[in-house]
């Protein structure tokens, strides 16, 4: 039995690099926008000053990336990185500054934080028991356990990020080529 072999030629056609790109842009802010909610969680039960979470996207021939962060009142954003890395103890004796004042007022009782360690979300907490005086404290005798949410956040999006990427250059290509 004889093989049958056909040749078919193809005609090229130029492809629109601009379709592709807007598609993969258009990805790459709608990735910024999700990721920035997920990093909005982190903060939830924050009273007072917040950081903002803001994206930036960049699109070279090589790499398409989403950089996400705090943003806003630079105490707000200190805080947040400083939870999200962690503090090592410091054990410092803290006194009263103000003239006249004879005694730190805090409260006594077990502190509950309101975020745990890689995990995304916050909770009610904070200080509880009554009121004490003392005339020193130690400042941070524990530290405070990194929360790691960039490395979680980045863990849980990496699949979605890749899974858009890919239906953008699918779309990008699909409209490239007229289809």
């Amino acid at each position: 039995m004889a093989e049958v072999f056909q040749m078919k030629l193809i005609k090229a056609t130029k492809l629109r690099e601009d379709a592709v790109r807007l598609e993969l842009l258009n990805a790459l802010r709608a990735e910024g926008r999700q990721t920035a909610k997920e990093y909005e969680k982190t903060t939830a039960t924050w009273k007072g000053k917040k950081p903002r979470f803001s994206s930036q996207i960049s699109l070279t021939r090589t790499e398409a990336a989403v950089l996400t962060g705090p943003t806003g009142d630079a105490e707000a954003v200190e805080k947040w990185r400083r939870l999200d890395e962690g503090v090592p103890p410091d054990g410092k004796i803290i006194v009263p500054v103000n003239p006249g004042v004879k005694a730190l007022r805090f409260r006594g009782g077990p502190y509950q934080a309101k975020t745990q360690p890689r995990v995304i979300g916050s909770r009610g907490g904070g200080p509880s028991g009554a009121y004490v005086f003392r005339k020193w404290a130690r400042h941070l005798p524990n530290g405070i356990e990194a929360r790691e949410w960039s490395v979680v956040i980045q863990q849980r999006r990496r699949r979605r990020f890749t899974q858009r990427m890919v239906g953008a250059m699918n779309r990008g290509l699909k409209r490239a080529r007229g289809r």
